[in-house]
């Protein structure tokens, strides 16, 4: 995969829990879920242009 110099993209979405499952094992994974310390979870992958796409959910 090609890193580039890609952006850094953030979506909120509303099953963060459902969608982490149907990824989590994909090795585009960049950052594992988390909760944030202020209040929201995230999780990260990369996609072949070197973007970093996080999928948020906020507390």
């Amino acid at each position: 995969m090609d890193q580039g110099w890609g952006g850094r993209y953030n979506f909120t979405v509303e099953d963060l829990d459902t969608l982490w499952e149907q990824l989590k094992d994909d090795p585009r994974v960049v950052e594992e879920l988390f909760s944030t310390p202020y209040g929201s979870r995230k999780f990260t992958i990369a996609d072949p242009d070197g973007n970093e796409l996080g999928f948020v959910r906020d507390g």
